[in-house]
């Protein structure tokens, strides 16, 4: 109870300093971590809430913790992802999946459904009483097959893209934490997975569960002490691990959240949605829109979503769809926003533009 009370009270210490230092430049990927310690600090609840409480929760304690160290671990994804793209990742359908996956499983593993039907040889996960060692087995099984999936997406999509960040300063330092921070999973994963899974002999438990100890305590700290976040910590004086202030960077921040992430398709874009999004300013958006284009807000966004436009008109959407669906689906409001904005564009109107440049 007492290293719970501890873990608690890390969690709190640490979620109540990084939001003082919240702001709106960098809230677009330190929301996600505030999110992840959330969910961290919702584990040592859930264990105090059963140790007090002799409730249901007994039954679903070790497939909601599962859960709630999924999702943190979703959440950190997100941040990692935040930080080296510099604007907010959007939750998509590959990061919430495998939690909808892992809670559809376990709820068959209430009904006694097991996809992996060999019982554990040991009594307690650390000091909870296992009451079904069938039921923990599955559960753990999903959940690491689970974690497996997830950790090899945040590798996988972090090697493709920190190469390219505009955000990230400091990248060598930057890569070697997240890959540290998969290590140390798979360490985890290996050293429970042979403990409860029973790999090795049972003289070896104690050795086994002691290592595990060890990993929990190594991944608390590690999960805090991430270098995107470290840098609004008070009393620690390194350099940011974020560029914030270069213009020229901020302005491929901003272009990056256009390309990538093709936010211009929403008809209710707006300049503080954008600010919300990559952690800029309004005024700092008009202003980089303005020295490095001479544009204003509206043109700059009209401007991709009339590209956008011509590529849809090189292929066959035309063939099956009429011309004024074309602006809608490009992001614009009405046709005749869409007729002005591509006619101050292009010279031409989009029919005119369409026959003269694109039909053969």
């Amino acid at each position: 109870m007492a290293g719970n009370s501890i873990l608690m009270l890390i969690f709190l210490i640490i979620a109540i300093t990084i939001f003082n230092k919240r702001s709106d430049s960098n809230k677009f990927h330190l929301d996600y971590f505030l999110y992840h310690l959330g969910a961290l600090f919702l584990l040592p609840i859930t264990y105090l809430f059963l140790l007090f409480f002799d409730t249901i929760l007994n039954k679903f304690f070790f497939a909601l913790g599962g859960a709630i160290h999924i999702l943190s671990f979703i959440f950190m994804t997100l941040h990692i992802q935040s930080s080296v793209k510099g604007y907010r990742a959007k939750i998509k359908v590959h990061h919430i999946l495998p939690f909808v996956i892992y809670v559809f499983l376990c709820i068959l593993d209430f009904f006694y459904i097991y996809l992996f039907k060999f019982p554990t040889a040991q009594t307690k996960f650390y000091d909870i009483e296992i009451t079904n060692q069938l039921s923990f087995n599955n559960i753990l099984l999903i959940k690491q097959a689970t974690s497996i999936y997830l950790y090899v997406y945040l590798f996988h999509s972090y090697s493709r893209s920190i190469k390219n960040s505009s955000t990230v300063k400091k990248k060598d330092v930057y890569t070697t934490w997240v890959y540290s921070y998969v290590i140390l999973f798979i360490c985890s994963f290996a050293s429970t997975s042979s403990l409860f899974f029973g790999f090795f002999d049972p003289s070896y438990d104690g050795v086994l569960t002691i290592i595990n100890k060890i990993l929990t305590i190594a991944n608390v700290f590690y999960f805090a002490a991430t270098p995107s976040a470290i840098q609004y910590l008070p009393l620690i004086r390194i350099e940011g691990a974020l560029y914030t202030n270069n213009n020229n960077l901020s302005f491929d921040r901003l272009k990056s959240l256009f390309e990538s992430e093709e936010i211009f398709l929403d008809k209710t874009l707006c300049l503080r949605s954008v600010s919300l999004t990559s952690g800029l300013g309004e005024i700092d958006i008009r202003t980089l829109i303005k020295k490095n284009t001479r544009l204003s807000f509206n043109d700059f966004v009209n401007g991709y979503r009339i590209e956008y436009a011509i590529e849809i008109m090189k292929s066959d959407f035309l063939d099956a769809n009429l011309m004024s669906a074309l602006g809608e689906k490009s992001g614009f409001k009405s046709n005749h926003t869409f007729y002005r904005a591509f006619k101050k564009k292009k010279y031409y109107t989009p029919s005119i533009y369409y026959k003269t440049h694109l039909q053969s």
